[in-house]
C-alpha cells in the first residue's frame, strides 16, 4: 500500500499544474490567432522561434511552460515576445483584471472612478475638465471649463498627479478647483461605481451630443439622443472619442444613410470586407461633427461615412489617423490578446491609417479649452446650424446630401466637393448584402479619462 502511494505521489509531483496547462493552453491559442488573422502574417515556425529565443535556459518551449512554477509570468513573458516581435504598436496582452476594466469601459459601466475627462493645461497649470459622465460621482460638483489645481495634498504640476486620482470605489478625493470665472472652491469627490452612456444629449437647446466611445448600446443611445432634438440640426460631439467596436460604428452610421451605401471596408491581406448601411435613413437633419487630435479609430469611421454620405459638416482639427483594425480574442483563464488584423478604408475610399481626417473647417484650439466658454470649435459648429436654422434652402441642399459652405450655406457653387457631386439620397450603388457581426476594435492609445 506504502508503494502504491509514493508512485501516485511522484505521478502528483511530475504532471504540470493546471495553472501550468493553462499557460501553455493561452500560448498556444495565441499562436494560432496570430497565425491565423494577423495583418503582419507570421509563420507558425517563425513564432515558435521567436519565444524559443525568449528563453534562457535549453528546454523547449513546451517543456518551460509546463515545468514553469511562477505564477504565469513566464508564459506573459513569451507571449509579449511573440507580439513584439510583429511590430504592430497595437498588439497587447490583457491579464483578468485589465480585461475587465476594458470591458466596462467599452460598455460604460464604470468601477472606481471620478467620471471625468481631463487633460492638462498651461493657464493656469492644472488639469482641465473637458467632460463630466453623466450618473458619475462628479456630476453636478465638477463641470466642463473646471481646472483642477491640487489634488489630495498634490499639486497639478507633479507628474505622479493623475494617480492620486485614481483609487478603490469609496475614496474621497479632496480637489481645489478653479472655475471659469476664476473663484477657487474645494469639492470632495467619492470614487464610485456606476453606468454612463456612451452617447447622450449634453445640450438640447444647443443640439449638442456627445460620443464618449463607441460601444454596444452606443448606436441605440444615439438613436435615443437624436430623436429628442425632434429633426432640428445636431452637433455630434466626438472629441476625446477614442473609438470602440467597428460593428457599434457601422450601427451608429447606419442611423442617418441610405440602404446599400458602404460605410466602411476592411483590407487585411486575405479578403476585403465591405460593411453596408442596412436599415435606411432613421435621422435626415442636417448634423455638425466636432472632431480634435483624440479623435481616434471607430469615431473616424463613423465621422468619414457621414460626411461623404450625408453631407455632414466636419469642425475641429485633424483627427488622430488610427486606420487599423484590431481583434481582442478571450484566453484561456479570462485573459485576452488583442492585435491588428486589418487596415480599413473610408466610406470614399481614403487609407487614413496615420494620416486622419481633414476637417471642413479647420480651427486650430488648445485640447483644455474643449467645453469651455473659450471652445473657438463649438462656436463654429454652432454657428454653422445657426445658418442651417436661418437658410430653409441651405438646410433642404444638406438633406439632399449636397456640400454646403461653412462661410456662407446658401451658397451651394462655391463649395461643391467633386467626389460628392452629384449624389442624391436614396442611391444604391453598392449590392445589398447582410453585414458580419466583424471583430471588435479596441483604442490603446493614451486616454485622459479617469
Amino acid at each position: 500500500m506504502k508503494k502504491i502511494l509514493v508512485v501516485a505521489m511522484a505521478l502528483l509531483l511530475w504532471l504540470p499544474g493546471a495553472a501550468d496547462q493553462a499557460d501553455l493552453s493561452r500560448f498556444d491559442a495565441v499562436v494560432d490567432y496570430l497565425v491565423d488573422s494577423s495583418k503582419f502574417q507570421p509563420s507558425k515556425e517563425s513564432l515558435l522561434s521567436t519565444a524559443q529565443g525568449a528563453l534562457t535556459g535549453s528546454a523547449s518551449v513546451r517543456d518551460a511552460l509546463q515545468s514553469a512554477d511562477d505564477e504565469g509570468r513566464l508564459h506573459r513573458n513569451l507571449i509579449e515576445a511573440l507580439l513584439k516581435s510583429l511590430n504592430d504598436p497595437w498588439a497587447r496582452l490583457y491579464t483578468p483584471e485589465e480585461v475587465v476594466r476594458l470591458r466596462e469601459r467599452m460598455s460604460g459601466d464604470r468601477k472606481s472612478a471620478m467620471g471625468v475627462i481631463v487633460v492638462p493645461s498651461k493657464t493656469p497649470l492644472s488639469y482641465r475638465v473637458v467632460g463630466v459622465s453623466p450618473n458619475g460621482p462628479s456630476e453636478g460638483k465638477l463641470f466642463s471649463g473646471d481646472s483642477i489645481v491640487w489634488a489630495n495634498g498634490v499639486e497639478a504640476s507633479q507628474e505622479d498627479f493623475l494617480d492620486v486620482l485614481v483609487g478603490e470605489a469609496g475614496q474621497i478625493n479632496h480637489l481645489k478647483v478653479r472655475s471659469e470665472n476664476g473663484e477657487t472652491r474645494e469639492v470632495r469627490v467619492t470614487l464610485g461605481d456606476f453606468d454612463a452612456p456612451t452617447a447622450y444629449l449634453d445640450d438640447k437647446e444647443k443640439g449638442i451630443i456627445k460620443i464618449t466611445s463607441f460601444g454596444a448600446e452606443t448606436a441605440a443611445e444615439l438613436k435615443e439622443a437624436m430623436a429628442e432634438l425632434e429633426g432640428r440640426p445636431a452637433i455630434i460631439d466626438l472629441r476625446f472619442n477614442g473609438g470602440g467596436y467597428v460593428t457599434a460604428a457601422v450601427a451608429s452610421s447606419d442611423l442617418f444613410l441610405d440602404r446599400g451605401v458602404k460605410i466602411v471596408t476592411t483590407v487585411s491581406p486575405k479578403k476585403q470586407e465591405v460593411h453596408l448601411a442596412q436599415d435606411g435613413v432613421t435621422f435626415d437633419q442636417p448634423v455638425c461633427l466636432l472632431v480634435n487630435g483624440r479623435t481616434a479609430s471607430a469615431a473616424e469611421i463613423f465621422a468619414a461615412a457621414l460626411r461623404t454620405n450625408a453631407n455632414a459638416f466636419i469642425v475641429g482639427d485633424t483627427t488622430y489617423g488610427k486606420g487599423s483594425v484590431q481583434r481582442l480574442v478571450s484566453l484561456p483563464g479570462n485573459w485576452a490578446v488583442k492585435y491588428t488584423t486589418s487596415l480599413y478604408q473610408t466610406a470614399d475610399g481614403v487609407f487614413i491609417d496615420k494620416v486622419g481626417l481633414k476637417p471642413d473647417a479647420e480651427i486650430d484650439m488648445e485640447l483644455a479649452l474643449a467645453s469651455s466658454k473659450d471652445d473657438t470649435q463649438l462656436a463654429q459648429a454652432l454657428a454653422w446650424v445657426d445658418k442651417m436654422k436661418a437658410e430653409p434652402v441651405a438646410q433642404d441642399l444638406a438633406r439632399n446630401n449636397f456640400p454646403i459652405s461653412s462661410a456662407d450655406p446658401s451658397l451651394l457653387a462655391a463649395s461643391l466637393r467633386p467626389h460628392l457631386f452629384p449624389i442624391n439620397r436614396g442611391r444604391s450603388i453598392l449590392p445589398e448584402g447582410r453585414l458580419d457581426t466583424g471583430k471588435p476594435e479596441s483604442y490603446s492609445g493614451p486616454s485622459p479619462r479617469r
